[in-house]
Formats: structure tokens, C-alpha cells, sequence
């Protein structure tokens, strides 16, 4: 069956230009110079895919797109543009849009994200371009007590995840910090809350582009496996993956490190050496910690992200890069920018997308699939054990100050340090046990809200437990917790813990 394409341009030349050569490629297309042209081709068709351009004469592409959705949620669309924006490629992304190009057009490039759109939507029709499966675990997916647990593969194999029954939904979440948690033998992610598969939705389509992609959440979150998966899906994915760990950047390097140096450009500078930046060339370079970059640092990034040209310290020409930028930070970039600690230009460039993952209290149903996962990971004895049912409770009760992390860690060493097969209240550790049981009462779907406020008293709670077992010393806090020092002094900044 041939498929059917529609084309929405207000420029008849170019809808014919098009056509052409689809038809060449065997697809069968279909002209609307409007919305209404445009809703009466959806009703009297049966389409595998739409392009539409994001101007149409008085009319925006983009309420065009939103009325074909009412109507066909499944139809993919990709967006054309001969004015193409950065603002307007996140819109059209952030309302489902499969893609983004813009004119002049490369006929093959539109021609395979087309066939791509169709053959995504083909694969699961009732989600428009995105893919799950349900079952027993695997790398697609597991059925749990809960919901329905979803995979996603870092390097792109399976797609956006499987939805269960309305309000519920379980399946865990690695935490890159650590190591990439194994399902079905494949590195990749695994998530369960709706928060999850709402966010992973979008680092889905933001992969299809090249905007900048910002990435906030707490230490121990998964901002890093974000990336991976980011990158994995881009038409990037076959190039470098550069990290920068900016907060380690000093000063007096910093051009160096970023961009580079020639030989002999200052003492000890006995070869060229290729920056950040330049080993990042036709990939993606993430930013990690850029909210600890200093100002100075920030202003010859800023230079660079605007202009797509690095100059090597002691070089004479410029050089032209083509990089895709994507930042992460577990502090607040807008607090910041209020407390001049961070450029607004800056922000503005980096934050065409953001994506923040909620903390681990937020998305409580993570937790039991979770621990069952940490306790599949384990050496064979080890990962037969289990905790009882009190013990689950208190698990739930806490407010994991380091999220992911912390909680793996916690399950490993109460496998380690418990010698029978069942891990009671007695073997966790303090800062848990001192957690209210009665708050896992409310660890149903829709509690996380409607407990946000107390749970950031048991977090504060649970933080001054840890201090106290530990006299104080915030280092040896942070890594009982699971968290870095920087981020446990945030905690007790933001909770007035002195």
C-alpha cells in the first residue's frame, strides 16, 4: 500500500517541488495552502505523515499542527521553515512534532525524516511515533504489582516508553553516577512514574534537533544517563560524546581546556593540543556542573555557543565547530542568575529546552521496582534476598536526599552486611529507620504532591540524622548519603541547617 504524505505550505511551487520528487520515491501526496484545506485532507485521508511549514500567510504552522492533532493524535509531523528559529523549533518540538528542517531544503535529509516519521508511527500507532512493549522484564519492558515497567536503551534500540492502566505505572530508573543499570543485558534506562515517561518524551524529541537541551535535578538523579540518551538518539550519535566537568575548570586553563592550544603558545605547551570543544566537533559536548562555572569562564563560552568559532590560545585564525550543547546542573540556574553568580545571556543559550528530573520523594512508585532491580544486579546469593514488608515501608517512608544513588548504595550494603536471606528494619541504616513508617500510607500515584510538604521535613530530617551519626563532619554526611559535599552544603543552605 502506498503511503500518503500531506503537505501544508501557503507556496503552491514548493508543495509541487515536493511532490515531485515523493512521488518519484513513492509516496502519494496531498496540497493545503491553509488549516482548513488542511483539516479536510486529514478527514478524507488516510495519512502516514504531514510536513508543515511554520509560516502560512497569515496563519501559524504551529496552530495548525494542534488542530491536526485533535483529530489524528498519531500523525507525525515534521515542520519546514525558511525563517527557522530556535524558539519555534522548541514549540514545535514541545507539542510532538517529529522533527525540524529549515530551507532551503536537502531533499534526501526530508525525505529520510519522513520515512523515518511513518515507519516510527507504523511501529505504534496509538502514540504517534513511539514505541513500548509489556511483558515480562526484558530490555522493552516488565509487568510488575504496580504498573507496567518500562525500558529505555541509551544507544537508541527501543523508543519512548509503554503507558499501563491510567494512574499507574512502575519500573526504575539508573542512575548514570554510579554505573548505567543492566536490563535485559542492555545498558539503559528504566523508569516507572508518569513524571518519567513524560520527560523522557521530550529528551526524545529534542534528539531528533540540535537545540540546546538543559538538564537540572538533585545529585544522584540520572542527569548524565539523560545525556546519553540524548546523544544515543541523534543523527549525532555515530560521534564524540565530549563530558566537561566545568566546575573543575580553573580559571588560568580554561581557554585551553575548552578550546585548545597551539605548540609554543606559552610555557609547557610542547604540542598542540585539541580543546574540549574541537574534540567534540560533530558531536555533542556536555556541560556538566555548569552552574559552578565561574563568570569569567562563562563569558568565553558565551563567545563560542554564539558565534560556532573557537580560537586555540597562540593560534591565529578562527575555527569554525559544529557542536551540539547539552548543560546539566543540580543547582537552581534562575536563583543564580538573581544572585549574579550566572549570566542571563548565558542561560538564555543553553536553556531552549529544559528538562528537570524530579528528585526520588517526588515519584515514591520508583521505589520497591527499584530495589528488586539493585537486588537483580547482585551476585546470585546476594540478589535472592529481600526485604520484608516493614522494611519496604520505611524505604518508602524516607526522603532519599541522594535519590538514585543513595538508594542503590543502601541496597548493596544492607545485602552485604544482613547474613539471613530477609533484610529487616533492624539492618537499614539509622537515617531511615528514624523516618515515619505512616508516610508510606500515602505512596499511591497521585501522593506525591499532596505530600511534597512533608517530605521536605523528612529530608530535613533525614539530614540532620546523618550529621548527628557522624558528629557533624559534612564529608562523611555526604558520602553516607550518597551525594556530593557541594550538594549536601545546597541541602543545608536550603533547609537553614547550620
Amino acid at each position: 500500500m502506498t503511503d500518503e504524505i500531506l503537505i501544508v505550505d501557503d507556496n503552491e511551487r514548493v508543495y509541487q517541488s515536493l511532490a515531485i520528487n515523493f512521488q518519484k520515491n513513492g509516496l502519494a501526496c496531498h496540497w493545503a495552502p491553509d488549516k482548513d484545506a488542511a483539516l479536510r485532507a486529514v478527514l478524507e485521508n488516510t495519512l502516514s505523515a504531514a510536513i508543515i511549514d511554520l509560516s502560512l500567510g497569515s496563519e501559524s504552522g504551529l496552530d495548525v499542527m494542534q488542530e491536526l492533532m485533535r483529530l489524528r493524535p498519531a500523525l507525525p509531523v515534521v515542520f519546514i521553515s525558511g525563517f527557522g528559529t530556535l524558539e519555534a523549533a522548541v514549540a514545535a518540538m514541545k507539542l510532538g512534532a517529529y522533527d525540524f528542517l529549515a530551507k532551503p531544503l536537502d531533499f534526501k535529509q526530508l525525505d529520510q525524516v519522513v520515512r523515518k516519521a511513518i515507519a516510527s508511527s507504523r511501529a505504534d500507532p496509538g502514540t504517534g511515533g513511539t514505541t513500548g512493549t509489556t511483558g515480562t522484564t526484558g530490555t522493552t519492558g516488565a509487568t510488575g504489582a504496580t504498573g507496567t515497567i518500562g525500558t529505555i536503551d541509551i544507544r537508541g534500540n527501543a523508543e519512548a516508553p509503554a503507558t499501563g492502566a491510567p494512574g499507574t505505572a512502575a519500573g526504575p530508573l539508573s542512575d548514570p553516577a554510579t554505573d548505567a543499570f543492566q536490563a535485559g543485558g542492555e545498558s539503559g534506562l528504566v523508569y516507572a512514574s508518569p513524571a518519567m515517561e513524560n520527560l523522557l518524551r521530550q529528551a526524545a524529541n529534542a534528539a531528533a534537533t540540535d537545540i540546546p537541551v538543559l538538564i537540572t535535578g538533585e545529585s544522584g538523579t540520572g542527569k548524565e544517563l539523560i545525556v546519553d540518551y540524548i546523544h544515543a538518539r541523534s543523527r549525532r550519535a555515530a560521534k564524540p560524546l565530549v563530558r566537561v566537568n566545568c566546575s573543575a575548570i580553573v580559571d588560568s586553563l580554561a581557554e585551553s581546556e575548552l578550546f585548545g592550544h597551539t605548540k609554543g603558545s606559552f610555557t609547557g605547551a610542547d604540542d598542540d593540543h585539541a580543546g574540549y570543544f574541537e574534540q567534540a566537533d560533530g558531536g555533542t559536548i556536555h556541560l556538566d556542573e555548569i552552574g559552578d562555572m565561574s563568570m569569567a569562564i562563562q563569558a568565553k563560552l558565551l563567545r563560542t555557543l554564539e558565534s560556532s568559532f573557537i580560537r586555540l590560545v597562540g593560534g591565529r585564525r578562527e575555527r569554525r565547530i559544529d557542536v551540539r550543547v547539552v548543560a546539566s546542573t543540580n543547582r537552581n540556574p534562575a536563583a543564580l542568575v538573581e544572585q549574579g553568580l550566572f549570566r542571563n545571556d548565558l542561560l538564555y543559550r543553553i536553556n531552549a529546552l529544559h528538562l528537570d528530573i524530579p528528585p526520588l520523594r517526588d515519584r515514591p512508585e520508583d521505589i520497591p521496582v527499584l530495589i528488586r532491580h539493585f537486588l537483580a544486579a547482585m551476585p546470585a546469593r546476594e540478589g535472592k534476598k529481600r526485604f520484608s514488608v516493614e522494611a519496604e515501608k520505611r524505604l518508602l517512608a524516607y526522603a532519599w536526599p541522594g535519590n538514585v544513588r543513595e538508594l542503590k548504595n543502601m541496597v548493596k550494603v544492607c545485602v552485604l552486611l544482613t547474613p539471613g536471606m530477609i533484610i529487616n528494619v533492624a539492618d537499614l541504616p539509622n537515617s531511615v529507620t528514624a523516618a515515619s513508617p505512616s508516610a508510606a500510607a500515602e505512596s499511591g500515584p497521585g501522593a506525591a504532591t499532596s505530600r511534597s510538604g512533608r517530605l521536605e521535613d523528612v529530608e530535613k530530617g533525614a539530614l540532620q540524622n546523618v550529621l548527628a551519626e557522624v558528629g557533624g563532619n559534612r564529608r562523611k554526611a555526604a558520602e553516607r548519603l550518597g551525594i556530593s559535599v557541594r550538594s549536601l552544603y545546597y541541602k543545608l543552605e536550603r533547609y537553614g541547617i547550620s
